[in-house]
């Protein structure tokens, strides 16, 4: 704390916060990395491409969705080229979230020699661990030679280049994808690493090549991070414990952005009590989406935010995908987590908490530019609203915890 409060700009709310989420976030706070804040698919796309190229030793990926689509494709056909080249690779994707690639795109990868691991297969004679058809792997992440790590919210697919597949889709939409991701370089990733190693390790996947995953790391820059996984399955998810935790402390204000926003109650109530003491609290939600029962359900809690003077605006010139908040210009958080009953109890997420001004100041402004771009929702007209839409939206509420 009296390092953190050292640097110029920084003052009591940074070390209140440091104080308050060392206390629950179960991770230590680790100085001297370096972030960058990326910005929807295309961007993220080139940074992963240009991160595989310049590999040397070990390549780590990820992903709840990994499409066999361009994108997919595109960024396979480099990892079976660095495989070629001595660098070894090993992908782990979610079998729910990636059911639509067709099995020979993994096959591809199989006998070109990377590992691969599905995680959680959704035909449980192939499950090594037991299977549970709500236990999912929700995390983004791409780590390369242990010391470069790009993760957040984007998905690996064509999606957030064209936002559909197919004319006519009723899950899909030709509206452009919002997301954030981050890239991060320093001490603090070999966490990332540990977590990826860990999971592999839980679903008993093959052998994994004989590399170096952990090797020494130098400062990169004035960042201090705390890497923070989600697995409810082994205990309380430290990502949603830190998230309220860093509400409860706000002073001045939190600005949260979330797709799927269908929050708990225990959220809800933070939310409300944070405003009610004078905090400004805003929330950019998705108004377009692919699930439609969640937006409902998630629309069904919005009167009790705005009796409370919580501010709610919806994007819907875009699917907003993004998972971030950012909190009295001190606190940071960018992950794969949202805001719903699914990423606490049952998906394994990841998020990265950051702290300090800097770093803060651009969350402030990716923020204003989506509630620019958003709908407000007006709260005498959202009581106004019609009698089917309500009916809709309670009805949702019944399946909150599945959704």
């Amino acid at each position: 704390m009296a390092s953190v409060a050292r640097f110029p700009g920084d003052d009591e709310k940074l070390q209140r916060q440091v104080a308050a989420e060392g206390q629950v976030a179960g991770t230590p706070l680790i100085a001297g990395n370096k972030v960058t804040l990326v910005q929807n698919g295309r961007p993220t796309y080139d940074l992963m491409e240009q991160a595989i190229l310049s590999a040397k030793t070990n390549i780590s990926v990820e992903s709840y969705t990994i499409e066999g689509d361009s994108i997919g494709t595109a960024i396979t056909d480099l990892l079976i080229e660095k495989h070629k080249q001595g660098v070894a690779v090993e992908v782990i994707y979610d079998s729910f979230g990636s059911q639509d690639t067709p099995t020979a795109f993994w096959d591809r990868l199989r006998a070109a020699g990377i590992a691969v691991l599905e995680y959680n297969p959704l035909n449980p004679e192939k499950a090594k661990v037991g299977y549970d058809p709500n236990d999912r792997d929700h995390r983004k992440c791409m780590i390369i030679d242990g010391k470069l790590v790009i993760m957040g919210g984007v998905n690996i697919s064509e999606i957030y280049l064209y936002g559909g597949i197919e004319p006519g889709s009723i899950d899909r939409f030709w509206i452009p994808w919002r997301d954030t991701d981050i890239a991060v370089e320093g001490p603090v990733v070999a966490k990332y690493q540990q977590f990826f190693l860990d999971l592999w390790a839980s679903q008993k996947g093959d052998p994994l090549p004989q590399v170096q995953f952990l090797p020494p790391l130098q400062p990169e820059g004035a960042s201090y991070i705390r890497a923070v996984p989600g697995t409810p399955q082994e205990g309380d998810p430290q990502i949603y414990v830190a998230l309220l935790s860093a509400i409860r402390h706000a002073e001045k204000n939190v600005w949260l952005t979330t797709a799927y926003f269908d929050p708990t109650q225990e959220a809800l109530q933070v939310l409300a009590d944070a405003a009610r003491r004078g905090v400004d609290v805003e929330l950019s939600v998705e108004g377009q989406t692919d699930s439609a029962l969640t937006l409902d359900a998630g629309r069904s809690h919005y009167h009790e935010l705005l009796d409370a003077g919580v501010k709610i605006s919806e994007r819907r010139d875009v699917f907003l995908h993004g998972k971030t908040a950012t909190i009295d210009g001190v606190w940071s958080i960018v992950g794969s987590s949202n805001l719903d009953t699914r990423s606490v109890i049952w998906n394994n997420e990841l998020s990265t908490i950051v702290l300090g001004r800097d770093f803060a100041q651009q969350m402030e402004a990716t923020f204003a530019k989506d509630r620019a771009a958003g709908v407000a929702i007006d709260r005498q007209a959202w009581e106004n609203r019609p009698l089917i839409d309500r009916a809709s939206q309670w009805g949702a509420r019944a399946f909150e915890v599945i959704l």
